[in-house]
């Protein structure tokens, strides 16, 4: 997996990540408990996670239209660096009167996140070769959960400390190094197909022409979905399962609770658990994907994760459950890069941004899907049910990988280059 770092540009890329992704989960921590201290109110730190999950709906799809009309490196450095400036306003935010810049700060840097998420994972298979790129997404996962774990709890003590000054210039600073980290990055960007010029390109763009054009190209990249069998496959398995995710988020602190009759501290030794898993796998990911088909390896991790769900909300015994749920960790793990992988490979270049801002705006939509079920739902058949639910969900999304095609994911061919995209105003800018 590490040998994938022999790549100047993509160790520039991952590199960059790291930082970054660790300043962010600093702030995960730390804000909240700042609006808590600032307000005394479990609402309005509950507002935080609206301001971060709402952009994600409106905006996932939109941003990977521009991840597909514009170089995605370039559009990868404005973002960092509009994320850096724009975190320093929190510096100002110091009573609960100043409670809604905080607010718009949090849904400002969620939105244009969402310009960033579809350009990345676009950019991965243009700086790394074909057989490069189950290692680079096993390292991209790596990172993650490297981050998971360290995150929040060197958060916690930084904010204790230090303060959310201390929090803001690091995640603010952490951007900084990851924009420099791109801006070293140098290849030679694949030429995507110019758009047909319009009918009318001698009249000027209306802005109600622009955004109808932006529609059309939106609309294009969900008719690659509809009609690629991997690609439809991945979104309706992955929609499901996060169903079920959505679920046993708000429930694993009632669970911890009621079931294991544990605290705080209980529910922490699980979800390190997990992210001990998660880290495990991802440092064998790339052996374990290569051999076996995507298919088999996805329907295997989420029937299995399932079952360990069911046992552990049925048999809460402390220890089995902390071994679980690192299993569950590690086939998560398998499962997200073997489907990352196949959307990359079974996509061409055309149409990767608009096809990864797709899928992302679906995960989003069908997480809150899942808490809006368990907040209604909790009430009316309990913690215990509910959870089981959510397992039997986690196994059912494996049914949808039964049509991607019987092939090693070494072996998927990148769909060729279409001649031309759908005629539109938007500029292509130079890559």
């Amino acid at each position: 997996m590490f040998s994938v770092l022999r790549n100047r540009n993509f160790a520039l890329l991952w590199s960059g990540e790291l930082i970054s992704i660790l300043g962010d989960w600093l702030m995960v921590l730390a804000l909240p408990f700042y609006i808590f201290d600032l307000t005394n109110s479990v609402l309005a730190t509950g507002g935080t996670f609206i301001a971060m999950s709402v952009p994600r709906l409106l905006l996932g799809s939109l941003g990977g239209v521009f991840a597909d009309r514009w170089d995605r490196r370039l559009v990868m450095i404005a973002t960092n660096l509009l994320r850096a400036a724009i975190l320093l306003l929190l510096l100002l935010a110091h009573s609960p009167s100043l409670l809604w810049l905080i607010y718009a700060v949090t849904l400002l840097e969620s939105a244009i996140s969402q310009f960033f998420m579809p350009a990345k994972s676009a950019l991965i298979p243009q700086i790394v070769s074909s057989q490069e790129l189950v290692a680079a997404n096993s390292l991209d996962s790596f990172s993650e959960a490297v981050t998971r774990l360290l995150g929040p709890s060197l958060g916690g003590a930084l904010y204790a400390f230090f303060g959310i000054i201390s929090i803001v210039a690091i995640d603010s600073s952490s951007y900084l190094v990851a924009a420099l980290c791109l801006l070293l990055i140098t290849f030679r960007p694949q030429i995507r197909p110019q758009p047909a010029a319009p009918a009318s390109a001698g009249a000027q763009a209306t802005p109600k022409a622009l955004w109808l054009k932006l529609w059309h190209e939106l609309v294009d990249g969900l008719q690659v979905v509809r009609t690629e069998p991997v690609l439809r496959a991945i979104f309706t398995g992955m929609g499901v399962m996060m169903v079920g995710e959505g679920i046993l988020d708000v429930l694993l602190v009632a669970f911890t609770r009621d079931i294991l009759h544990g605290n705080a501290s209980t529910l922490g030794w699980i979800m390190a658990a997990q992210g001990m898993g998660a880290l495990l796998a991802s440092v064998v990911s790339q052996q374990v994907i290569r051999r076996l088909q995507p298919r088999y390896l996805i329907m295997l991790s989420f029937g299995i994760m399932g079952m360990f769900l069911i046992i552990i909300i049925n048999t809460p015994i402390f220890a089995i459950d902390l071994v679980l749920m690192a299993i569950i960790g590690a086939l998560l793990v398998w499962a997200m890069v073997t489907a990352q992988t196949l959307m990359q490979k079974a996509t061409s270049d055309s149409y990767r941004g608009r096809v990864f801002g797709s899928y992302n705006t679906v995960l989003s939509l069908m997480v809150l899907i899942g808490m809006g079920i368990s907040s209604v739902g909790a009430g009316l058949l309990g913690t215990a049910v509910l959870l089981d639910i959510s397992g039997a969900i986690f196994a059912l999304s494996a049914l949808p990988f039964i049509k991607i095609p019987a092939m090693s994911l070494v072996s998927i061919p990148t769909p060729a280059e279409p001649s031309a995209l759908t005629e539109s105003p938007i500029p292509v800018k130079p890559s």
